[in-house]
């Protein structure tokens, strides 16, 4: 699972910019669907503003966190050395184990966001 994830964030990472500059518009615009600023004063783009943002923040985190995951310890490498190195991967487990649930979340919330936005507007 941590090799999957790694090695589609190292495919992905060339889209780092591009995921900081859509989560960010998505951002504004749901900060600015809150609070009825400028362009975005009807709640009409407040559910899939939402939508965007959190599908960016996972392709943001995706893009950011998983491309460092260290190799899997060697029996020539010291034994603190390779403690540290489980230690550090039992993190990337917990946080791939996140990421994954919280893609299942936001598929399910994106259907029901989404259909009831369809059906109010």
């Amino acid at each position: 699972m941590l090799e999957v994830l790694s090695s589609i964030s190292k495919k992905l990472v060339w889209t780092k910019p591009i995921t900081l500059l859509i989560t960010l518009v998505f951002m504004i615009m749901l900060l600015s669907s809150i609070f009825n600023v400028g362009y975005f004063k009807d709640d009409i783009y407040l559910i899939p503003s939402l939508v965007g943002a959190l599908w960016a923040g996972l392709l943001f985190n995706l893009v950011h966190v998983f491309p460092h995951l260290p190799q899997k310890p060697n029996k020539d490498i010291a034994l603190l050395s390779r403690l540290k190195l489980r230690l550090i991967r039992c993190i990337f487990s917990l946080l791939a184990l996140g990421f994954l649930v919280l893609t299942v979340v936001v598929v399910m919330l994106s259907f029901k966001l989404l259909g009831i936005w369809r059906a109010d507007f």
